[in-house]
């Protein structure tokens, strides 16, 4: 449904640089086009569909990895290791978490 705006482009790989208003106007356009109400979720909607019902700070534990979710491995979380920077993104697919995880992805790919 128009321009992506990603600097990556591939069939599997997230769309990055979109901004609030960009996210909004697609949720607009998919709601006229689908007749359905699709909204962005509010921070707290965000918060619990990231922490999947868990009480640790993610929803497969304490901390994260490269290895788990695509970030800057120069500057662990926590306890965790250094690890390695991608300096991109990834395929969806790489972080095998799992279909519904992998899908929306909501911890990977941030900078």
């Amino acid at each position: 449904m128009g321009n992506n705006p990603s600097y990556f482009k591939g069939d599997n790989l997230p769309v990055e640089r979109v901004s609030w208003d960009d996210a909004v106007e697609f949720c607009q356009k998919l709601s006229k086009l689908t007749g359905k109400n699709y909204r962005l979720p509010t921070e707290a909607e965000w918060e619990y569909a990231c922490r999947a019902g868990t009480t640790t700070p993610f929803y497969f534990g304490e901390t994260i990895t490269p290895d788990l979710v695509n970030y800057d491995g120069n500057y662990p979380y926590g306890d965790a290791p250094k690890g390695v920077y991608r300096r991109r993104t990834t395929d969806v697919a790489l972080q095998n978490l799992g279909v519904f995880w992998d899908f929306f992805c909501l911890n990977c790919d941030f900078w």
